[in-house]
Formats: structure tokens, sequence, C-alpha cells
């Protein structure tokens, strides 16, 4: 699956080699990110550990009899049953009943919390600002910045939110949410292509052994030492740093939720510093591995492209075969059947086997009649 998350870095070399006649290391497609799947350790919707709505503001102690506390908590039921829609119509007809209660703070908060868990980013980035603005001294603003920060991300304002992560960061650093602002952080720099940063956020969480947030942090400073090395060039020391981060993600968590996508990158790493031997091993123990992951069919493609860049040209050519035959559906079809006719050409130029240009000539057909607009339309 193609996605926008990794290549930042693949700026514009790639697009001038995706018109040219590509190097070894040319046009590649776009990686995958992991999706929802990436949040996995870091608390789900809701992001992580935080302090119970439910204490009063300013030290006053609810009457558990009073008729808002009983309303407060009858919505607080719904909300902690994740019924969120019900929550936030329960909630905001506590506010429009109990306007001066001392649980107006908690409902308003809450309500923003119920926006955000039903997606709506846009309200809930709104409701969390109006919160600060009306209860500055409440005790939950520092989960309400966190959260409007979170919107900032969800809404793809990636700059927005990494700079919301630094304030709560600096503001709030025993808060319980800390591990999750800087995970989301480092997220946010990524996607902005800003890798050392986003290693640099992570650090703190990666140092920490009893973090619920720590494997996320370790997939994610792999992901970007290794999008920073592609942007350096083969020789980068980042490459290095890369898998290290990864190696120790396999040691410490074997068998956790970044495996399969860890496994994948590793051998990326390879691939990007033109190891290909090294790659191709990696992919394919990670195919064994995991192929049922969400990385296979990308996995398949890559190992497909190192026997290419082996120069075992006929290799190359039942490799990518295989490939089309084993994932029909995926985002590198385009890319796969380009590299099947280079293959069949490369290998009819070494040993003169007509037969070998002429399935080079089907498949580039195939590519100039389907995919005219891949990046691999020129080339064909």
């Amino acid at each position: 699956m193609k996605s926008v998350a990794v290549v930042v870095a693949m700026s514009a070399a790639m697009m001038f080699a995706a018109c040219t006649e590509d190097s070894p290391s040319g046009p590649v497609g776009v990686l995958p990110d992991v999706g929802a799947q990436a949040d996995a350790g870091a608390g789900g919707a809701a992001g992580g550990a935080e302090p119970a709505p439910d204490a009063a503001p300013g030290g006053t102690m609810p009457d558990p009899g009073a008729p808002d506390e009983v309303a407060f908590q009858e919505a607080l039921a719904i909300y902690d049953a994740q019924e969120y829609a019900d929550a936030q119509a329960a909630l905001e007809a506590f506010l429009a009943a109990y306007p001066s209660s001392v649980r107006a703070d908690n409902a308003t908060y809450l309500v923003a919390r119920c926006r955000f868990e039903l997606g709506d980013y846009s309200g809930a980035r709104a409701d969390f600002a109006r919160f600060v603005s009306a209860f500055p001294d409440s005790s939950l603003v520092d989960d309400a910045q966190y959260y409007a920060a979170r919107c900032d991300y969800e809404l793809g304002d990636f700059g927005a939110a990494a700079q919301g992560f630094t304030r709560f960061v600096a503001a709030y650093p025993d808060s319980t949410l800390i591990d999750n602002a800087r995970y989301y952080w480092a997220r946010a720099d990524f996607e902005l292509g800003r890798f050392a940063d986003a290693i640099g956020a992570c650090a703190p969480v990666v140092a920490l052994a009893d973090s619920a947030l720590r494997d996320a942090c370790l997939y994610w400073s792999g992901r970007a030492a290794d999008a920073q090395g592609e942007l350096e060039g083969p020789a980068s020391a980042r490459f290095a740093e890369a898998e290290g981060f990864f190696e120790r993600l396999f040691a410490d968590y074997a068998g956790g939720v970044y495996e399969d996508n860890g496994r994948f990158y590793y051998g990326m790493v390879a691939y990007h510093r033109e190891d290909y031997a090294v790659a191709q091993a990696r992919l394919d123990a990670m195919l064994a591995q995991f192929p049922a992951s969400l990385y296979a069919d990308n996995a398949a493609y890559f190992s497909s492209r190192c026997v290419y860049h082996g120069a075992d040209f006929r290799g190359a050519a039942s490799a990518f075969e295989a490939f089309l035959a084993a994932y029909p559906n995926s985002d590198y079809i385009d890319d796969a059947t380009y590299y099947l006719g280079r293959a069949h050409y490369e290998a009819g130029r070494q040993t003169a086997d007509i037969a070998e240009l002429e399935a080079a000539l089907v498949a580039f057909d195939v590519v100039t009649t389907m995919y005219a607009d891949s990046v691999y339309g020129d080339n064909a």
C-alpha cells in the first residue's frame, strides 16, 4: 500500500529519475505508512493514560446527592462506556441545565473529547480551545492542550501539531501524557521531513524502559534515520543508526505490533544503502515470518528489485512474474510490470535471445497501455 508517509525524502531526485533511464536506486514508488496500527502502542483512540475527569476544580468537593452531581455521573458513565455520541448529548444537556456546576469544566472538556473520539477533529479542536479559555485554572488544561495538538495532527496540520506538542512538553513535563506528546511530536516532524528532529523527540521515550510507547518510538526512530539516510545517499552513517533502532526493537519487543513493519524497513535500510544481497535476505525472511503482513507485497516487490540489481535478470523476471501472480491488487503492479519488462530486456541484451526481447515488449506494452500515467510510463 502506498502513502505519503515515507517519502518526504524522495523529492526532486526521484521525480527526475522517473523521467529518465533510472539508476539502480531509481524510482521505487511510495512506501506505505502502517496506518491506524501505528498507534497500537499509543493508547489507541483515547491516546493513553490520563487523569480521570471527575475531580472538581479548586478543591471543591461535590455533593454526591446533588442533582447536578447525579446528572454528571450519569453522563460520565455513558462516556466511560465509550458511547460517545450519547455521552456528548448527555454532557451538553448537563451543561445547559447546570451551567454553574462545579463540574462545568469536566463536562466541557468531555464534550470536546467526545467530538475527538467521534472523529470530529475540527469541532474538537475548537472545543478544546474554548475550554482552555473558559477554564484556565482547571486541572484538565494540560490534557486539553495535548488533545488540541492531537486534533491538529489528525487534521494533517503537522506544523501546528509539532508546535503544540513542543509547547506541551515544555509546559507539562510531568504530565501522564508526556510520552504520547513526544511520540506524536516525532510523528509530526517525520511527516514534515524533519527526520533528525523526529529522532530527538523520541529519544527521551526510547530511554525509558517502562514507557508504553518505547516500541513505537524505536520503530519511528528507525524509520526517521532510514529516511535521513536516503537524503544523504548510500554512504550515509544514518543507515547504521537506523539498523540500531530496529535491532533494539526486535530484541526488546519480539512478536510486538511493530515487528513485521520493522522487519520490512530493516530490509529497506540495506536496500537504500545499495547492499542488495543483505536487503533481499532480510526481505525474504520478513515474508517467510509474516506472509499476511500489510507489507508483504512491498517486501516481495523490493526483494525482486534486489534480484534485478544483482544482474540476475532472468531470475528477476521470474521473481516479478511471481509477484504479479501473488499480489494482483498491489499498488506496485505498474512498477513490477515495468521491471518485468526491464528484466527481460536486460536478459535479451546479455544473451541476444530474441524471445527475451519479445517478452520485454509485451510487458512494456502493458505499461504504456494500462499505466501510461505512472512514473514508469515514459521509461517504458
